[in-house]
């Protein structure tokens, strides 16, 4: 338990740190008339992958085990992030 609770906290920590990051990126480089729509298309993805995601993870975690399940997760996760390494958004710079 005392690791699921650090985990959630870093998770919602690291969450805190990069959302101001990503909406001051993304809303630098929309253009005006295009905010709402992009804000919009945004949280809806984020909220389709939840709706579609989540009924197959839990299939796998009662099929097999919460940790296979919480190790896939994690591997997608640690994909995601050495994607996002080695694009050109980690060295973007953001003109004033």
């Amino acid at each position: 338990m005392p690791v699921l609770f650090v985990g959630v906290f870093l998770h919602g920590f690291g969450i805190g740190l990069s959302n101001s990051h990503e909406m001051a990126y993304r809303q630098s480089i929309t253009p005006d008339g295009f905010q709402a729509r992009t804000n919009t298309t945004m949280r809806s993805t984020n909220r389709a992958v939840v709706v579609i995601v989540s009924p197959p993870a839990g299939m796998l975690a009662a099929a097999t085990s919460s940790e296979l399940a919480l190790i896939i997760a994690a591997g997608i996760f640690a994909l995601a992030a050495v994607g996002l390494w080695f694009s050109p958004f980690r060295t973007v710079r953001i003109a004033t």
